[in-house]
């Protein structure tokens, strides 16, 4: 029988940095012994982060064994986080390499960020992708500088056009890839569109996806 999730204990291994010592004491076993092919494969992983030297790697070892039951805990958060961005790659891979997938950035008139609520512009944003394709992942970005909400998608169909969002401006590009293509440009052209999707400046990590 699977146990209930213990929410308590899941909230203390977020605000105590377990899970993050547990995702960097994982990542660093990872480059220390995978095979270079992996290493390759999911170098979006390994490049964008150092790995632990010899000390750090004794003190969290030392934290895993003092406190179990968290560190099993910070790993089950890791492990949820892992596979949603897996199934989430595999789904832009299936995109992508279909030829017909548009990158979009969507943002708001400052009129109607000041007369309406997030939960009403994420409807908004999934009212107008649904206009342009049954299949489509976005997330909700804050910009750098001035925290200005706006949303970034990655949607399959041939063509968009700026009127199938009247809620302010509306950019696109084509993602350029097909089946032909080689791997390594595939790999690159998946790093990038996951890491839009789980960029750390989105807050809470809200996404939206279409149902497929």
């Amino acid at each position: 029988m699977r146990s209930k999730p213990n929410y308590e204990l899941k909230a203390k291994v977020l605000n105590n940095g377990m899970v993050e010592a547990q995702r960097k004491l994982s990542l660093t076993y990872f480059k220390m012994y995978q095979e270079e092919k992996a290493l390759i494969e999911n170098g979006e992983i390994i490049e964008q982060w150092k790995p632990l030297n010899d000390s750090e790697i004794k003190t969290y070892e030392m934290m895993a064994q003092s406190f179990p039951m968290e560190w099993k805990e910070a790993y089950r958060v890791n492990d949820a986080s892992y596979k949603r961005v897996k199934r989430l790659k595999e789904r832009i891979k299936s995109m992508i390499t279909s030829g017909s997938c548009i990158f979009l950035t969507l943002t708001f008139k400052p009129d109607v960020l000041e007369s309406t609520n997030e939960d009403t512009r994420k409807r908004y944003v999934k009212r107008a992708l649904k206009t342009m394709s049954n299949n489509y992942v976005a997330n909700i970005d804050y910009g750098e500088k001035n925290e200005r909400e706006h949303y970034h998608a990655i949607v399959l169909c041939d063509k968009v056009s700026q009127e199938q969002w009247k809620y302010g401006n509306l950019d696109f590009e084509r993602v350029r890839t097909n089946q032909e293509d080689s791997p390594v440009k595939i790999a690159k052209y998946i790093t990038k569109l996951t890491n839009h999707a789980i960029k750390e400046t989105v807050k809470q990590n809200r996404m939206i996806y279409s149902r497929l």
